[in-house]
């Protein structure tokens, strides 16, 4: 029999599998689709969002980029809807195969080593349909300090950082990702 707990998880991360297809694919952009079935095949709806740190779960992923979705839209910012929904639910697309289940948490894939985070998930998009320049930098710059971490694969240099920090975009989508992090994600 199904505990509560994993009853509520599963309705929660089925709603949030909703929301997510439903805001991409009202964007009517050519591409869509095929990135959405892509992150089917792949696991992007199975993925955990870390190893220990926050959505350590199956589904942790989804459910960590649609409250990303949700925090990031309380901003008062004049974006296009089309950057607002692709920034926010795309941002870790890069962690689909970032991690393996140890059977009671997760471990980093060794065979991910290398390929980066936010750059990783442009590209990953960008084979699909093409992002803005104001949405390569909103997901480049996400991860803010994080980013220039040395055993994190630094993906840009603290000059570039400090530029990128100072959009107010880029900012917002940095502060909803750390609140879904530290107060929201399970």
């Amino acid at each position: 029999m199904i505990s509560e707990e994993t009853l509520k998880v599963h309705n929660e991360n089925l709603s949030n599998k909703i929301i997510f297809v439903q805001e991409l694919q009202l964007l009517k952009i050519d591409g869509m689709d095929k990135l959405l079935e892509s992150l089917k095949v792949e696991g992007f709806f199975k993925a955990p969002a870390s190893t220990r740190f926050h959505g350590s779960y199956i589904g942790g992923l989804l459910d960590h980029s649609v409250n990303v979705f949700n925090e990031f839209m309380k901003f008062p910012l004049d974006l296009p809807r089309r950057t607002k929904v692709i920034t926010c639910l795309l941002h870790d697309v890069c962690k689909t195969k970032s991690y393996i289940s140890t059977g009671h948490n997760f471990r980093f894939n060794p065979e991910m080593k290398g390929k980066g985070h936010a750059t990783y998930s442009i590209s990953i998009i960008e084979r699909f349909f093409r992002l803005t320049e104001q949405e390569k930098n909103m997901i480049k710059f996400h991860m803010g300090w994080y980013g220039i971490i040395p055993w994190m694969n630094p993906e840009y240099k603290m000059g570039d950082l400090l530029k990128g920090m100072n959009i107010k975009e880029v900012k917002a989508l940095h502060l909803a990702d750390e609140l879904a992090t530290q107060f929201i994600d399970k």
